[in-house]
């Protein structure tokens, strides 16, 4: 369960074993992107960590959510460390 490997620890260690599960692999980061848009305040800002890492890793996987991430942007109560890893990922 993404998810639940997500919340289980915020790491550098953690963020990597993750996003290298997720890897090219659009799936699994149609999965993640739905995780960081739609969760809580905690899933949404550590999944936005990983995010970023497997947007430096994968490029590609990134363009198809630009729409999202500028709603996203704009959404209320959004944790400052998801704003700026939009930012990064862009």
């Amino acid at each position: 369960n993404l998810r639940q490997e997500i919340l289980k620890e915020y790491s550098k260690a953690n963020v990597d074993k993750i996003a290298n599960y997720v890897g090219a692999d659009k799936q699994r980061f149609a999965e993640l992107m739905h995780l960081f848009l739609n969760s809580d305040y905690v899933t949404t800002q550590r999944s936005s960590w990983i995010l970023s890492a497997c947007a430096a890793n994968n490029p590609s996987l990134v363009s198809p959510f630009f729409k999202d991430f500028i709603e996203k942007l704009h959404a209320p109560n959004i944790h400052d460390s998801a704003r700026r890893n939009i930012i990064r990922t862009w």
